[in-house]
């Protein structure tokens, strides 16, 4: 499975701060409205799997970008 569930979602926007890398600040509207997405750090492509220390939330249009590609970890949740 390579979707994040709602409760994947809340844990990720808690461990964010309700911040974005970029330092955008998102709201849980933002997450149910689709204008902010769950993405894998490293792809699914990659090898990475939907687990709270491979997502984090991001805003759609850069989440589109980035496409299937993979991110560093940039949160400390993520560096494990």
């Amino acid at each position: 499975k390579d979707s994040f569930t709602l409760l994947q979602k809340k844990q990720l926007a808690t461990l964010q701060e309700w911040q974005t890398r970029c330092d955008e600040t998102f709201t849980w509207v933002d997450v149910v409205n689709g204008s902010v997405e769950a993405d894998h750090v490293r792809s699914v492509k990659d090898g990475g799997e939907t687990t709270i220390p491979n997502g984090e939330l991001m805003r759609k249009e850069k989440n589109r970008k980035k496409g299937a590609k993979s991110n560093e970890p940039h949160f400390d949740f993520q560096r494990g």
